[in-house]
């Protein structure tokens, strides 16, 4: 288990996961580093080839990691939560269909509400996706979490989430795909986490602008719910957050 100090060095650590997204990555990071937050930038390469590597490795102001190969979305996000030194730890896409400056917000609800976690909602508010199938594939996996853990959420594979560092960082996990959102919901739920929901804003992009999730990412996620759901034991946790 990782020992934490008894006052976090800052306020929020922000991962960016980012595989292929030079078009997208120099614009969030500007306003990841705009946001008006005591906070850390951590950006995650996944063995990028289109110049992404590149320019993360010149960018300064942010701490760094180069995935030596192509090892999942959920493997990059593990590594950077290892490196995460803030009070809370957020997840921040590079491809631009979640807004940086939702977690102005985020994080305000969080310690006002004293949350163990902020989930950004792409259903509350309505539907905001440009595949019905997709959608569908998001109702079904947080239904199965909700009534598997006695949950209440509307979007379990959100990937705009903001939880305690401590908390994230003493759950064990193991995917390495799309399906980590779902292991670590799944995980927090079980543990009674506080997760607390927010409308956040979304802009969907389409397979031809370079949307990487598939309708086959499904099955894994489902997988992943259903092995976390029978395997994890939150009373490891529970004790220490």
């Amino acid at each position: 288990m990782r020992s934490e100090p008894s006052s976090p060095p800052c306020q929020l650590t922000v991962v960016i996961p980012v595989f292929n997204e030079i078009k997208t990555l120099p614009e969030i990071v500007q306003r990841v580093q705009a946001l008006p937050l005591d906070k850390e930038i951590i950006v995650v390469d996944n063995a990028s080839t289109d110049g992404t590597r590149e320019f993360v490795r010149d960018l300064e102001g942010v701490r760094k990691l180069f995935q030596p190969e192509n090892r999942g979305r959920g493997s990059s996000v593990r590594k950077g939560v290892e490196m995460a030194t803030g009070e809370y730890t957020a997840i921040q896409d590079a491809d631009r269909e979640y807004f940086p400056e939702d977690l102005v917000p985020m994080l305000a609800i969080a310690r006002e509400r004293g949350a163990d976690a902020v989930y950004g909602s792409r259903v509350l508010g309505g539907r905001k996706t440009n595949y019905y199938s997709y959608y569908l594939g998001i109702r079904f996996l947080t239904s199965a979490i909700n009534v598997l853990c006695g949950a209440h959420l509307t979007d379990a594979g959100t990937a705009l989430k903001m939880v305690r560092t401590r908390l994230l960082q003493q759950v064990e996990q193991r995917c390495s795909g799309f399906d980590w959102d779902f292991e670590i919901t799944t995980k927090l739920c079980l543990a009674n986490a506080r997760i607390v929901e927010y409308a956040a804003r979304y802009q969907p992009r389409t397979h031809q602008e370079g949307k990487k999730i598939t309708a086959w990412d499904g099955l894994p996620s489902l997988k992943a719910i259903i092995w976390s759901w029978a395997a994890f034991r939150p009373e490891r946790i529970m004790d220490s957050t």
